[in-house]
């Protein structure tokens, strides 16, 4: 790592505390802080607690009975995502396999060596942080384009879009309309040829305007004695050169027609301000001035007192749904609305209660004794955005499922496609394009074909037929067609090509079934629910030399009597049979004897339907006479294991002895005490692990022993190294229960690094003392205590910084234990350790 960079953050799952040591030493030595975790659930914790977790190098063998690796990365995934590297000694198959279907970065095999791992570990990073980059990149442009769909929908006022020679580029359906077209009819066209010559010729100064400066220009025009108001906007390309002009247009024939009448009689005017179904609300400086009754009402008001002195934002959210204040974008429409005249727009507000709803404002300059006083007109149109948003939530719906359905759909006219989704350009192997408005004839090797085809299809709705895709090659379909009330067809095109072949497939796969059936070394035999005879294989006459009158009666009654007069218990055998057919949800499986020795395990099993519909039973008869003499055989092969097992722990409590007698001579030719006493406590330590060989050895399974008989005899041995120090005396109190060696060998290790302490240095300055060791066991929480009325261990000593080699193992096999440890200085010296049992 490089020093400039900010130090990345492993978690260590390693359940092997001494191996977690080294590879963690090995980690902080190339920069990495490293943070420990034992077990899938420590690792699980860790996670959620140390957001700086870069990454997580997992052992997969966490311990019998525990979370294995992968299960714990699946826990973490689900909650996080972060690289996870596994890290194993296994390198077989199903090992690797586990990790596959998890999201992780790699598998690295232990003793690799640092290079390997270390280059895994920055290759995983990288990965990481290319695929964080990568998805924001994705999530962004999704966004966008959901954002520029959502808005071009939900407009539904005049929008044109020309370019600088007028040629209309887009539409949408009202702007058509307003010129008697549609908007196919309306796109590619002269904007101008739609218009009187004086009519177009004035709209397109004001156009060419646009273009000319990139300014927007606002006009009215009346068309028909209709009112319109028209917002014209440059659009620019890349070189940043006006491409086009943007048009937006706005009927106000009836604001025009108001305006009109109100200025003809004020009487006239107070009387449709006060009663005009829509609320109307005048104001002077961005601040409410008048209202009328629909006003009052719409906002849950009881007089013109509670609305005169606000501002449009004290009755609106903090923030439009666009994300901007209201207080910002009030004022900016309102100013817009001055300069203009007009403006006209959607708005959310709240009553004074706080209930919010939509309006569509209109807002008017209107001069009145040489103010500009601002009209504002509110349509209620709550009900329609909120069915305007679930239309278009329901037509992005349904696009969706015509985009993501594996078959093809699309629309034809008199053969022709006007539209296909994907998954057809799929099937046929032809773009959008190339089958937008081309004949169906292109997907058919013949004219023949074709015209059979469309006979068939237009006759009876769908046909089984083959295409020829883009590429030759050829296709089976089946073709479903519904017509339109516009004389069109809508179609589904579902490729069958894996159908036909798994037809075809399932023909063969019943005729090797049934060559499997009588090939099969078991007798089958196949039961309707009326105990009628469906099916039976050769072996079942093999087995019971069936007579050929029997095979051919269906009954099932005849061959049972035949059987029944063969097996050596007969009256059991029918019992077991009548109670099945009595109770057909009931699996069983039994073995059955015959009077030639034959030896037959039966198993018979319901046929059920989903709904649970009982509709017969199968039965089957496996010879396993020869298996029945093999497992006679095991058992004895079994007693000859155990009398192994007790050899080989016997020759492993020896060698033990021989590198015990070995280190015992080793320290006899030393001066240097520290060897001595270094040879010496390996020598205890390697005792220890006898005495643990030694009650295996004579355990009942080899693999678990008593705790309290393990102990006890530990301690003796242990004391019994110190022949000098007779005066102390040992008191001990222990639990029994029965532990694997896994606990019990660090257990023990620990044990006798705390008596040979307390021997060696507990009572140098006495001659006599005692020491206390106790085990309790208390729901499943274990306490082992070692304690001395010795001169005190020193307050700088603990187990966690102790430069001793004894103690720095006692905190690494404690952890291995998953307990913990500490020290108690009251009269001597008092260790106590818990762990889970």
């Amino acid at each position: 790592m490089h020093e400039q960079e900010t130090p990345k953050t492993i978690l260590l799952v390693e359940d092997e505390a001494l191996i977690a040591v080294m590879e963690r030493e090995t980690l902080k030595r190339h920069g990495y802080n490293v943070i420990l975790a034992a077990s899938g659930e420590k690792a699980i914790e860790a996670a959620r607690t140390y957001p700086e977790i870069d990454l997580i190098l997992m052992d997969i063998n966490l311990g019998k009975g525990r979370m294995d690796g992968t299960e714990t990365a699946e826990v973490i995934l689900s909650e996080r995502d972060i690289p996870i590297l596994f890290l194993s000694s296994y390198t077989q198959a199903e090992v690797v396999e586990k990790t596959e279907n998890i999201t992780s970065y790699g598998y690295v095999v232990k003793d690799s060596g640092e290079t390997v791992l270390l280059a895994s570990i920055k290759m995983a990073l990288k990965l990481y942080e290319a695929h964080e980059k990568l998805k924001k990149q994705e999530s962004g442009l999704k966004e966008r384009e959901k954002t520029l769909r959502a808005f071009f929908d939900a407009v539904h006022e005049t929008m044109v879009l020309i370019d600088t020679e007028g040629k209309v580029l887009l539409s949408n359906i009202l702007g058509a309309e307003r010129l008697g077209k549609t908007v196919s009819e309306f796109v590619g066209t002269c904007l101008y040829e739609h218009f009187p010559p004086d009519v177009a010729q004035n709209r397109k100064e004001h156009y060419d305007r646009v273009i000319a400066t990139g300014e927007p220009v606002y006009f009215q025009d009346i068309r028909a004695g209709r009112f319109f108001e028209s917002y014209c906007n440059a659009v620019f390309n890349e070189e940043e050169n006006v491409s086009g002009v943007a048009i937006f247009a706005h009927e106000t024939t009836s604001r025009k027609q108001a305006e009109a009448e109100l200025e003809e009689s004020e009487e006239k005017f107070r009387l449709i301000f006060e009663k005009s179904y829509d609320p109307i609300l005048m104001l002077d400086g961005g601040v409410f001035i008048d209202c009328n009754e629909a006003a009052l009402k719409i906002l849950h008001c009881t007089g013109k007192d509670q609305i005169i002195g606000l501002r449009p934002s004290d009755i609106s959210p903090d923030k439009q749904p666009d994300g901007r204040l209201s207080s910002e974008k009030a004022d900016e429409l309102i100013g817009a609305a001055l300069k203009q005249g007009f403006s006209h727009f959607e708005w959310k507000h709240h009553t004074i209660d706080g209930e919010e709803f939509w309006v569509e404002v209109s807002l008017t300059v209107i001069p009145i004794q040489g103010k500009r006083i601002m009209h504002a007109l509110w349509r209620d149109i709550t009900d329609s955005i909120y069915a305007r948003e679930k239309i278009i939530e329901s037509e992005q719906s349904l696009y969706g499922i015509l985009s993501a359905s594996p078959n093809g759909i699309g629309k034809v006219r008199d053969r022709v496609f006007a539209w296909v989704n994907d998954a057809m350009c799929r099937i046929t192997g032809y773009t959008f394009n190339e089958l937008e408005n081309a004949s169906t004839r292109i997907l058919y090797r013949s004219d023949e074909e074709y015209e059979r085809t469309g006979e068939i299809l237009y006759g009876e709705g769908r046909v089984d037929t083959v295409i020829v895709r883009k590429d030759g090659t050829v296709c089976n379909v089946l073709i479903q067609i519904s017509p339109t009330s516009s004389y069109s067809y809508i179609f589904t095109f579902t490729d069958i090509t894996d159908r036909k072949k798994a037809e075809e497939t399932l023909k063969w796969k019943t005729a090797l079934l049934e060559g499997q059936m009588n090939t099969s070394i078991d007798g089958i035999l196949v039961v309707d629910e009326n105990g009628k005879r469906l099916l039976t294989n050769r072996r079942i006459n093999e087995l019971w030399n069936v007579p050929q009158h029997i095979l051919d009666d269906e009954d099932d009654s005849a061959l049972l009597a035949h059987v029944v007069g063969l097996t050596r218990y007969p009256d059991k055998f029918l019992e077991k049979v009548i109670y099945l057919y009595d109770h057909p949800s009931e699996i069983s499986r039994d073995e059955i004897e015959f009077t030639n020795g034959l030896i037959l395990d039966r198993y018979s099993s319901p046929v059920l339907g989903e709904n649970g519909q009982y509709y017969g039973r199968i039965w089957t008869f496996r010879d396993i006479t020869d298996r029945k003499l093999a497992e006679d055989k095991i058992k004895s092969l079994l007693s000859e294991k155990e009398l192994l097992l007790r050899e080989v722990h016997h020759r492993i409590k020896n060698n033990m002895s021989v590198i015990t007698g070995m280190l015992m001579l080793q320290a006899e030719t030393l001066k240097e005490p520290s060897a001595v006493d270094a040879l010496n406590d390996a020598t205890s330590r390697v005792r220890s692990m006898m005495v643990l060989y030694d009650k295996l050895y004579r355990s009942a399974d080899f693999k678990s022993i008593s705790i309290k008989e393990y102990l006890t005899s530990l301690i003796h041995e242990i004391i019994g190294n110190f022949p000098g120090r007779m005066s102390i005396n040992v008191e001990t109190q222990i639990d029994d229960c029965i532990l694997e060696a896994r606990t019990l060998s660090p257990m023990g290790i620990i044990l006798n690094e705390l008596l040979t302490n307390a021997m060696k240095h507990a009572f140098t300055d006495k001659e006599k003392g005692v020491i206390k060791v106790s085990l309790s066991i208390k729901n499943n929480q274990a306490t082992l205590i070692v304690q001395d009325n010795g001169a005190g261990i020193p307050e700088s000593i603990d187990t966690e910084n102790s430069i001793g080699f004894g103690l720095q193992l006692v905190n690494i096999l404690t952890e291995q234990l998953e307990g913990t440890m500490r020290i108690e200085r009251e009269e001597g010296t008092r260790f106590v350790m818990e762990f889970e049992v």
